[in-house]
């Protein structure tokens, strides 16, 4: 937190770089994580595999043993594979909700150590909204984003080059193609990210009306000003995007 106010773009690799350092110091809990990980991918990897074997060698061969031998397989996985699941949600929650404590305690720990005049130049809604609005985006980004980058980096990895032994010019275009989904959302992402801070910025404007309006109570109803102060914020409200 600067002296002033002002928000960062920090783009994926460079938020996903501070969450794994953020997370480093619960390593048992960060092990464990990729671990599910690498079971759910190898999960989703190994599904083509058994609807080859049944479209090529049971379908064609009426083979019902080997289809029942595939069924059993298929169940076990899945029990494999659920109970992956539930650990890498149970191990995210936890890894985020000890990481946002330790944020939340760096946070408060800096803010003893800022000089007056930063008060002065800074709403304290906008102090309020870097410790509710900005960290709750961030353990959202932490509880989703951080598991599907994983997720989704590993399996097209291991995807690609398992595609290389099999069919390298298959894998040579699926190379070629990656370029194009990665144009788009640098693109956008500027925008996207004007209009995100735009919104924070009218929101801590918005807390700051609040808080000002519940200190000022007892003025606002010794002058009967209700009305007016209801009517002021109703205007505000109306120009958040």
């Amino acid at each position: 937190m600067s002296n002033t106010p002002s928000t960062v773009s920090m783009s994926p690799t460079t938020f996903l770089r501070h969450a794994f350092r953020l997370m480093v110091p619960y390593k048992p809990a960060l092990i464990l994580f990729f671990m599910t990980v690498i079971t759910q991918v190898a999960f989703y990897l190994c599904l083509p595999v058994f609807y080859r074997e049944v479209f090529d060698q049971v379908i064609p061969n009426q083979d019902l043993a080997y289809l029942t031998q595939i069924t059993i397989t298929l169940c076990v996985l899945f029990v494999i594979f659920g109970f992956s699941e539930s650990m890498e949600a149970y191990i995210t929650s936890r890894m985020a909700s000890n990481v946002m404590r330790d944020v939340r305690q760096n946070m408060f720990k800096h803010i003893q150590k800022l000089p007056t005049h930063f008060f002065a130049n800074t709403s304290t809604g906008d102090i309020l909204s870097r410790f509710t609005n900005d960290l709750a985006m961030v353990e959202q980004a932490l509880l989703s984003s951080f598991y599907k980058v994983c997720f989704h980096t590993l399996a097209i990895i291991t995807g690609i080059s398992i595609l290389f032994i099999f069919e390298w010019r298959l894998a040579l275009i699926t190379l070629l193609s990656f370029p194009l989904g990665i144009i788009g959302p640098k693109l956008l992402s500027p925008k996207a990210s004007k209009a995100g801070t735009t919104r924070k910025e009218e929101d801590a404007n918005t807390m700051s009306a609040i808080q000002e309006n519940l200190l000022a109570q007892r003025v606002i109803r010794a002058f009967a000003l209700q009305t007016a102060y209801i009517e002021k914020f109703a205007i505000r409200l109306g120009n958040l995007h």
